[in-house]
């Protein structure tokens, strides 16, 4: 016997083995709290062995599986995810950019429409033929202070008419193109214009310095003439209209080539460094409202009976 037992050992033990694994999986097997295994068929607790065999081939994979999932789901979350978000914060950028140049443009607009306005209600109540025209350039240099408009001979505009503001005589056409103006501005030290100022009554001439500053030059020195003096166009040049506004006396410096005279910087009224709308006297001979003319002529009437 012993030398069969020796012989088929191997197999033997197999045989054993399987034989013990057919029992158990037949049998309950419960583990307690305290790490004893029991029989008991009646348990309700008790797992069947298979169970435990199955339970322990699955759950690696499963957990590999669950990791698996989480890692996708941070992957999505914080790499594709976060792109479409990052995508949709640039297209929002783009529309609150969109949107602010839109609220620019409309917001020029409406300073353009308030200029345009108050133009419209200052020709309507001048008693000269004006002609509005849009600043369309500059000269760019500090030696020649011109700019340029929007209309030009076909228009009706002609050289030396006088180009204002509602605030403010502004200066005079110098070059005239067939769709285009140049103006010479007040502060250009070849310009020129009569003035005069409000409460002394001086006359002078004004014209601008090289700092682009309008000036009354060759004017004899008089302490009666203070900061803040009004200066209004003479009327004796052709050019300007009597009583227009050109500024206010800014300040009063020596002349350092003749003594006993003085130059009056003045302060223009119209904004010559930001000008955008201004109009154009075509005619100076006054044009009256209807309702204005009918003055004078019930008074010419009147005499003629």
């Amino acid at each position: 016997m012993e030398p069969f037992f020796i012989r088929y050992r191997n197999l033997i033990v197999l045989m054993l083995l399987l034989v013990v694994q057919i029992i158990g999986l037949a049998m309950q097997v419960r583990r307690g709290v305290t790490g004893r295994t029991t029989y008991d068929a009646a348990d309700s607790s008790g797992v069947r062995l298979i169970r435990l065999w199955a339970n322990w081939v699955v759950s690696p994979p499963e957990k590999a599986v669950e990791h698996s999932k989480t890692g996708v789901g941070w992957i999505w979350q914080n790499y594709i995810d976060l792109r479409h978000v990052r995508q949709q914060n640039s297209d929002l950028q783009n529309t609150i950019d969109r949107l602010r140049l839109e609220q620019a443009a409309l917001l020029e607009d409406a300073r353009q429409g308030q200029r345009l306005q108050a133009i419209l209600n200052f020709q309507q109540k001048y008693l000269y033929k004006t002609m509005p025209a849009q600043v369309i350039g500059a000269s760019g240099s500090d030696q020649s202070r011109v700019f340029y408009l929007d209309k030009g001979k076909n228009e009706g505009l002609a050289r030396d008419m006088a180009v204002i503001t509602a605030e403010g005589i502004v200066g005079k056409v110098r070059e005239v193109f067939p769709h285009s103006a140049q103006v010479l501005a007040i502060n250009d030290q070849s310009s020129g214009a009569g003035v005069i100022l409000e409460t002394t009554r001086i006359r002078g001439i004004l014209r601008g310095n090289a700092e682009g500053q309008p000036q009354i030059v060759g004017i004899l020195a008089d302490q009666r003439i203070q900061p803040g003096e009004k200066v209004l166009t003479a009327g004796g040049d052709q050019i300007f209209p009597r009583g227009l506004p050109v500024g206010v006396v800014d300040k009063v410096v020596s002349d350092s080539d003749r003594d006993g005279f003085i130059d009056i910087i003045v302060k223009p009224a119209a904004h010559l460094d930001r000008l955008d709308e201004v109009l154009v006297i075509t005619a100076t001979e006054p044009q009256f409202s209807p309702r204005s003319e009918e003055g004078p002529r019930i008074k010419r009437d009147a005499q003629g009976c």
